[in-house]
């Protein structure tokens, strides 16, 4: 194994520009949720004698930046000299390239308690969604090192003894490659490369979303409650029956949180039923609906 590449740049950045420093503290990959990021850079910032984010993952060749906000001085130190930063004051930055796959723990030699690891892979995979419903399509998204060449998604369908491949994507220029895919039973994923394998993404299928939706009235507002567990990402949107058009009308739209809840209120004093339909965000197929509900004419007694 060839040794990482490194680059010293162990600077005064006393005026670091807002803007970086917004990009900067992203973080590593999830799961689920946005597709890897594009970039190859990474910042680890040092403050209240903390590395944050104190576990990174990320791609073969990407480098990181480790920069020392804190008002004692801090370094960045591996076992075998992978991070090997130095003295860090406050406002300086170290900035090294991790080029072979593996994982690198560090650990900051004036205060042993710091320890940090940075993750490093082959390919990196992520879900647009952490669960969908029987039927529909789930964005798997990723990012392969620039000499990999073609990736093979391959699966895992739940109680299945391995992985198998189910379909092989060309990275663009970039790394960054994508594919659709319609899983019939809870799958886990995983992207191959010649030079390795991502770390595998779980995404759970469900035949049926159940929602519960209530309603409680107090002196000003009407407040309604939706709960969809296993919803992953989706909308909520409250819709009140109208007698005289004799159909349901849209009233609001929230975003369910990660526990698949969100709130609503309306003015006290409405004489409707209510329920609440889920959807994808993009305003996709209907993935549940609850039973009505009607709407409480006196506020709730204490």
């Amino acid at each position: 194994m060839r040794r990482a590449a490194t680059t010293w740049a162990v600077l005064a950045a006393v005026a670091w520009p807002a803007a970086a420093e917004a990009q900067e503290h992203g973080g590593g990959h999830g799961a689920h949720g946005e597709p890897p990021q594009a970039t190859g850079a990474h910042v680890i910032a040092i403050a209240n004698r903390a590395y944050s984010p104190a576990r990174l993952t990320l791609l073969a060749g990407d480098s990181v930046t480790w920069r020392n906000d804190d008002f004692v001085t801090h370094d960045a130190t591996g076992p075998a000299g992978l991070p090997a930063s130095g003295p860090l004051m406050r406002g300086q930055r170290f900035s090294q390239t991790f080029a072979d796959v593996g994982s690198h723990p560090y650990v900051c030699t004036f205060h042993a308690f710091m320890q940090g690891r940075i993750d490093v892979h082959a390919a990196l995979l992520t879900a647009a969604s952490s669960s969908v419903l029987t039927g529909e399509e789930i964005e798997l998204h990723g990012r392969a090192a620039a000499t990999s060449g073609p990736v093979v998604l391959e699966a895992q369908p739940a109680g299945a003894a391995g992985f198998t491949p189910v379909t092989t994507v060309t990275p663009d220029a970039d790394g960054a490659f994508h594919a659709a895919l319609r899983p019939s039973s809870s799958t886990t994923y995983r992207a191959v490369t010649t030079s390795g394998a991502s770390p595998p993404v779980t995404v759970a299928v469900t035949s049926r979303l159940r929602v519960r939706l209530s309603a409680r009235r107090t002196k000003r507002f009407t407040v309604l409650r939706v709960a969809a567990p296993g919803a992953g990402a989706a909308t909520a949107t409250i819709q009140l029956y109208s007698r005289e058009r004799f159909s349901w009308i849209d009233r609001g739209h929230r975003r369910l949180d990660a526990r698949g809840r969100a709130a609503f209120r309306l003015r006290s004093g409405l004489r409707y039923h209510a329920r609440a339909v889920i959807t994808r965000p993009d305003g996709g197929a209907i993935l549940g609906v609850s039973a009505r509900v009607k709407l409480p004419r006196r506020a709730a007694s204490r």
